[in-house]
């Protein structure tokens, strides 16, 4: 384990570490770590208090980036993240930005805890949002926002089937 104040040895850390998508037989796609699958992980509680801290941190977000790029080089993908449309993929053919209420973000994000087994409680989980949130849109590099070229859409009211389909009328151009 290495220390997250470690940022020497977390940069060396970013650096030497490979990642790769793999399509598993049930059509779904997971992100591997030198071989590993750490598609459930990254989306652990302990990952998602720290991701914005450890990200944040120049070398290790170099390195991260240089690694997502290579990814989208290879067409046919398609990333989230805080900065994928602004720093990782700004000459992407389509870039949507999807937002929610905090309060619509912490109900889903507890939803998906809770079916996974996970106990958490509501409000941990939004003020853990909330820091999140303040600090990505405050941070030097790469602050959350929008490419000025993305379509918005904000899904607080939305189900995954209405978003789903207004994603797919924004790509057809693209199928």
């Amino acid at each position: 384990k290495i220390s997250l104040d470690n940022h020497e040895d977390l940069t060396q850390l970013a650096n030497q570490v490979q990642l790769s998508f793999k399509k598993l037989p049930d059509d779904t796609y997971h992100l591997f770590m030198d071989g590993e699958d750490v598609s459930e992980e990254i989306r652990s509680i302990p990952v998602t208090k720290n991701v914005s801290f450890v990200s944040a941190i120049s070398g290790v977000r170099e390195a991260l980036v240089k690694q997502q790029k290579l990814i989208g080089a290879q067409g046919g993908v398609v990333m989230d993240g805080r900065d994928i449309g602004t720093v990782v993929l700004p000459y992407a053919e389509l870039k949507i930005f999807l937002t929610a209420s905090l309060e619509e973000r912490a109900v889903r994000r507890w939803r998906e805890m809770t079916a996974k087994g996970i106990k958490s409680s509501m409000e941990e989980i939004r003020e853990d949002l909330k820091q999140r949130d303040a600090f990505d849109s405050g941070r030097e590099v790469a602050p959350l926002r929008p490419a000025t070229d993305s379509v918005i859409i904000d899904t607080s009211s939305l189900s995954i089937e209405k978003v789903v389909d207004r994603i797919l009328e924004l790509s057809s151009f693209l199928i």
